[in-house]
């Protein structure tokens, strides 16, 4: 779905719309698209940076140059781990 991949036959779409090379071509549709949609491992020997999913999810708010404890809050909210 995150435009590794498209079917070889079939429809995939995401918002209403079909995710195809083409579409992905598009500037406006590949930034709205990527700003909306995000794409995480489950197998930690393929993760892009990080040997967990947690430091994948903290490396955007490092390069921020967030401290810790804001660093830690970010990430624990946008894996659903915030105190409620």
């Amino acid at each position: 779905m995150d435009g590794l991949y498209f079917p070889t036959s079939g429809v995939v779409q995401a918002f209403g719309l079909p995710l195809t090379e083409q579409a992905f071509q598009d500037d406006a549709f590949n930034y709205s698209f990527r700003r909306r949609v995000g794409l995480v491992f489950q197998d930690s020997d393929v993760q892009l940076f990080s040997p967990s999913v947690w430091d994948e999810v903290a490396f955007a708010p490092l390069q921020l140059g967030l401290g810790r404890d804001e660093v830690v809050a970010r990430v624990d909210v946008a894996l659903g781990r915030a105190a409620h």
